[in-house]
């Protein structure tokens, strides 16, 4: 079984005037980035990129400081 996941980072070191949407793929524990991602000038502008019907699952203390948000 897999799951689909979408990250918000908030200017992250590689895209540093923008906030980032990635998709992950998680399968089998592993997690593997999709190389398509969403540049965004605001993080509802992020927000609004994310597909309908998912759910904000927040950020976990452990995450990255520039991990905003995980949806699923």
């Amino acid at each position: 079984m897999s799951i689909t996941l979408y990250t918000i980072y908030d200017h992250p070191s590689d895209y540093p005037q923008y906030y980032v949407v990635r998709r992950w793929y998680v399968f089998a524990g592993f997690a593997y980035p999709s190389p398509c991602l969403t540049l965004a000038e605001t993080l509802e502008g992020a927000r609004e990129a994310l597909p309908g019907g998912l759910v904000n699952l927040g950020r976990d203390g452990e995450h990255d400081p520039v991990i905003l948000e995980v949806w699923a």
